[in-house]
């Protein structure tokens, strides 16, 4: 699907996670994790940790890029796994960015998402947020309800 922005065509698409993609996207890695990152937290990227749950079917990535080319300006990853609770096909958001120039494309990133995820059967769609988030007010217009709260306690890090 096609976006515009800043006079410029965007593509979203369903990409399979390689270990030299994964390289490749490695700048946009980092800058999401020092953008985000907890103050005691050092990057440390588990590329063949992606790459091993894309091959065993349990990982989906969905890049933005630049039409017409493999200059990726942001993804979502989601962790695919039928929920042990209630048996659901359930996609766990792992992580979403956006690269600061290009934040307008969020709210299509998500609704593609969506889009997608439901045409290959997934039945809930957790996502996970950083306190200092501005994407509630997105995902609530999405249809997306708050459920809980994650606390986080870092043990000999």
């Amino acid at each position: 699907m096609t976006h515009w922005r800043n006079n410029m065509e965007y593509e979203i698409r369903s990409v399979k996670l390689t270990k030299e993609l994964a390289e490749k996207w490695t700048p946009l890695f980092k800058q999401n994790f020092n953008e985000n990152k907890e103050s005691h937290m050092e990057y440390s990227i588990q590329i063949q940790r992606y790459v091993d749950l894309d091959e065993s079917d349990q990982l989906l990535t969905f890049g933005v890029f630049e039409k017409g080319t493999e200059n990726v300006v942001g993804y979502n990853m989601f962790i695919v796994q039928i929920h042990p609770q209630h048996g659901l096909l359930s996609a766990h958001q792992e992580v979403i960015y956006i690269s600061p120039e290009h934040r307008g494309l969020g709210p299509r990133l998500i609704r593609w998402s969506d889009k997608e995820l439901d045409a290959l059967g997934i039945k809930v769609i957790y996502y996970i947020l950083k306190s200092k988030s501005r994407m509630s007010g997105a995902l609530r217009k999405f249809g997306y309800e708050e459920t809980e709260r994650i606390y986080v306690k870092y043990l000999g890090v």
